[in-house]
């Protein structure tokens, strides 16, 4: 078993090594936290890889953009439970016919891609390989390490452009209210099965496992709606996620939606259907927000109800407005941000009503300061005067135009109090009232889901009735079946003992041969790694030999080489000597 730790040798260059080996088995990888995570390979090419946390689930995938039905997949893990255990239901559904296996396929190298990417960001741990360890395969081929890794980097660029529009996973994306969609765009069913569950609260990482999508896969999606106008994604608080989503036109919306859903519908369209889902979907969004109240937003819709009839034309029987399965619209409920503002306002009327009665006792203070300055200064009047003794003069008319005048000041602040008081019983009505209408809308919901269930429980008696008949029928024949089968299984039970024991046989001498084969393929191993060895020391030997050889043949060609040149000079100082003589004896005969 190799080991090794992340720190000294990267998991890439890890996987590179195995892969350059064209190593079989599994690859175990641990964190510090423990998190343990597995790379199964074949041939040195990964053909699947399990890390921790929540995947993408198939069936999910395959119902939601409606590729398979709920029963199809039902069945399947029925046979997958019982008949066909050990099964990936990938290949079980290919095998069963329900999925086209490129669309299986697809599905298997994302995840495959998606969790090698999770396990790539894992910069510290421990890793262990295990040779022959396996895992069943699923229908997808296996990959080779080199062409994993440069997806994964690939996948991760793409990801880095994503989020500067789809901003996270925990980013929540709304329906786009603008006009900026094209009246001939078409969107595939994967941006369909996300698009439905689009409702302003959903997180891209929930949308994401809802449909059965990577997070990859739902940023793509996001990307591509918001790009097309579906769709926005905007960092708000929910208060302002709830004023921005009802603060366009509806019919707006509603007209670029019907647009965009029915790329490929013909010209008259089912004008009721329409109508009614986009009555519940509008009366929904208007009692959730701030702005007319239920009166005005319920003729809104109608009168966007009677015009899209109108314009659409009458309904096909059993025609399918947006060609998918749409999801009713909840109905309406009682919006926790509408009550707090509701609160708000009953509290800024109470304050309202406060400052009046504070303002109308002010005037009341001034007017009794008024009247307490008029008589101070009468009283300084008559004290001015006593010393002359005269008579103080009385203006009966003044008294009578001043406490006419209080009256009026009294009946005034008393006017005013009543009104104070009475627009508080307003406010206070008021408030009562979208109590009781949200109490109504309220009750109008329980009642609505009590009815579903009970329609919905209704559906499910006899859906156990109807199978309880069926399964009585099939009882009766499946007593019968083995009735039969149990006479030809006694017949067969001999044969087949008979056969089992002549496999066993075979199988104990097949593997009692594979254990010989492999002690013989060991020993083999082992001579051939003697013989080897003996075969390098061998050349080692024969090489040393060679160079003490041609040491010696370079030293006696040098020997060789110098006597030759001694040679040469005695010969040369021999002729030198012979042409001196010869000069010598020339010069006598001469003389």
């Amino acid at each position: 078993m190799l080991k090794g730790d992340l720190s000294v040798a990267g998991l890439p260059a890890v996987l590179a090594q195995l892969a350059d080996g064209g190593a079989s088995g599994c690859l175990h990888v641990t964190d510090p936290v423990g998190e343990q995570a597995r790379v199964y390979l074949r041939g040195g090419r990964v053909y699947s890889v399990v890390a921790p946390g929540r995947r993408p689930q198939l069936g999910s995938r395959l119902v939601s953009n409606g590729a398979l039905g709920p029963e199809a997949l039902a069945e399947a893990l029925e046979a997958q439970r019982t008949e066909l255990q050990g099964w990936r239901l990938g290949e079980l559904l290919v095998h069963l016919g329900y999925v086209d296996q490129p669309v299986v396929e697809a599905f298997v190298q994302e995840q495959v891609r998606e969790s090698m990417a999770e396990l790539l960001l894992w910069p510290e741990g421990t890793w262990r390989f295990r040779v022959n360890e396996r895992t069943r395969e699923d229908v997808a081929k296996p990959v080779a390490v080199a062409e994993l890794l440069s997806a994964v980097e690939q996948r991760r660029a793409e990801w880095d452009d994503l989020v500067k529009t789809v901003s996270g996973a925990d980013a929540v994306p709304i329906l786009s209210a603008g006009g900026s969609a094209s009246d001939e765009m078409a969107i595939d069913p994967d941006a369909w099965s996300l698009l439905c569950k689009v409702d302003g609260v959903r997180t891209l990482a929930e949308l994401a496992r809802d449909c059965g999508f990577t997070l990859f896969e739902a940023g793509k999606v996001v990307h591509a709606l918001v790009t097309a106008g579906l769709v926005d994604v905007e960092d708000e608080s929910p208060e302002e996620l709830v004023t921005a989503s009802s603060a366009p036109s509806t019919a707006d919306a509603t007209s670029r939606l019907l647009d965009a859903f029915a790329p490929s519908a013909p010209a008259a369209a089912p004008a009721p259907e329409v109508a009614e889902v986009v009555s519940a979907a509008l009366i929904g969004e208007a009692l959730a927000a701030p702005g007319p109240d239920v009166d005005e937003v319920e003729g809104s819709i109608n009168r966007v109800s009677a015009a899209l009839s109108a314009l659409l034309g009458p309904a096909r029987s059993g025609e399918d407005v947006f060609e998918v399965p749409v999801r009713t619209a909840p109905a309406p409920r009682v919006d926790p941000e509408a009550e707090a503002r509701a609160a708000k306002k009953a509290e800024k009327a109470a304050r309202d009503a406060a400052r009046r009665e504070r303002d109308a006792a002010e005037l009341a203070a001034a007017q009794a300061e008024l009247e307490a300055a008029r008589t101070a200064a009468a009283a300084e009047a008559v004290l001015a005067h006593a010393s002359e003794h005269q008579a103080v003069v009385v203006d009966l008319e003044a008294r009578r135009e001043e406490a006419r005048l209080a009256e009026e000041a009294e009946a005034r602040a008393a006017q005013e109090a009543e009104e104070a008081r009475a627009a508080e019983e307003a406010e206070a009505a008021r408030v009562a009232e979208e109590q009781r209408l949200a109490e109504e809308a309220e009750a109008a919901r329980l009642a609505e889901k009590a009815e579903a269930a009970r329609l919905a429980e209704e559906a499910r008696l006899a859906e156990e009735q109807r199978l309880a008949d069926e399964a009585e029928a099939a009882r009766v024949a499946e007593e019968q079946r083995q009735a039969e089968e149990a006479r030809l299984a006694e017949e067969a039970l001999l044969a087949e003992e008979a056969r089992l024991a002549e496999e066993a046989r075979l199988a104990d001498e097949a593997e009692a041969a594979r254990v010989a084969e492999e002690a013989r393929l060991a020993e083999e191993a082992r001579l051939a790694d003697e013989a080897e060895a003996a075969r390098v020391a061998e050349e080692a030997r024969l090489a040393e030999e060679a160079r003490l050889a041609e040491e010696a043949r370079l030293a006696e060609e040098a020997r060789l080489a110098e006597e030759a040149r001694l040679a040469e000079e005695a010969r040369l100082a021999e002729e030198a000597r012979l042409a001196e003589e010869a000069e010598a004896a020339r010069v006598a005969e001469e003389a």
